[in-house]
């Protein structure tokens, strides 16, 4: 019984207390509304005044960073895109790239021509299909791309561009121009397997081209930036793929004509062993590096 009469008088006081600080709470004065409760009147004509005093003020601050040329992209660039390649061709180091790029990219192009025409006058036996030949010239020609492709642009970041470029087409052209010679060194060599010593040598100098060839590429690419404004850059990369396509259609399209005619210009002036085919893609090469020096 004294339990829950104890129990009883601690439940009636929680009750009071909870009564009596409703109580005070509820009598507390309310606060007066301030300016952010009442309604807001928008007048038409003051919103209008502080438009035209806006502009006003930010009107002279554009004609100003026009003047300063930091608001004018859009006018240059539009300028820019009705010059069209002009101001690129007037850059001496871009010129000499581009020219060497043409040399280049067409001497790579007809090179392969050119393989294909030493394997059928050297090593393809009557009757024999080609076919098997050209497949490993052309897998030996890949090679490269898959071994030094991802690691070539590493390297050339660390090397001067200039000198990748140079050397790799100075080398490229030494190697084409001595494959008549290896071709004469190696006749009567006994074969390796079925395959003559001589098809081996062109699938050496061929796997050599193209690594060197793995190393122009990167180099060719990173001093277009180098050398060319970047307002001008979209006309130097698109001339730069333009070439490139060309030289595709142009090397696979004529280069057979192309290297019988340097073959029959050769021997017209006593020239003797066709090393005119040769001399045009190896010196293709040399003219290119020649001309990349004058970068």
């Amino acid at each position: 019984n004294r339990v829950r009469s104890y129990q009883d008088n601690q439940q009636q006081r929680s009750v009071k207390g909870f009564s009596m600080e409703k109580t005070k709470t509820s009598d507390l004065p309310k606060s007066p509304p301030t300016n952010s409760d009442l309604p807001v009147e928008v007048n038409p004509e003051t919103t209008r005044e502080n438009e035209k005093a806006f502009l006003q003020e930010t009107l002279p601050q554009l004609d100003v960073e026009d003047k300063d040329g930091s608001g004018s992209d859009l006018k240059a660039s539009s300028k820019h895109g009705k010059e069209g390649f002009f101001p690129v061709l007037k850059n001496r180091n871009f010129l000499a790239l581009w020219g060497g790029q043409i040399f280049c990219q067409l001497a790579d192009k007809v090179y392969l021509v050119l393989m294909i025409a030493l394997i059928n006058s050297e090593f393809q036996q009557r009757g024999q299909s080609i076919s098997g030949w050209v497949s490993a010239l052309m897998m030996i020609f890949t090679i490269p791309a898959v071994l030094f492709g991802s690691v070539a642009g590493v390297f050339v970041d660390r090397w001067s561009k200039k000198a990748v470029l140079v050397a790799s087409n100075i080398w490229r052209g030494a190697l084409v121009m001595s494959i008549p010679f290896l071709i004469w060194l190696t006749h009567d060599w006994y074969p390796i397997g079925a395959l003559p010593v001589g098809f081996l040598m062109i699938l050496l100098v061929t796997f050599l081209v193209s690594t060197f060839t793995q190393f122009f590429a990167p180099a060719e690419q990173a001093t277009i930036p180098l050398v060319v404004e970047e307002q001008y850059l979209l006309s130097a990369n698109s001339l730069y793929t333009t070439t490139m396509m060309a030289s595709v259609f142009i090397g696979f399209a004529v280069g057979e004509p192309v290297l019988v005619l340097a073959d029959s210009l050769w021997a017209k002036y006593g020239g003797h062993g066709g090393l005119g085919k040769e001399i045009l893609v190896g010196g293709s090469y040399g003219i290119a590096g020649i001309i990349l020096i004058l970068i």
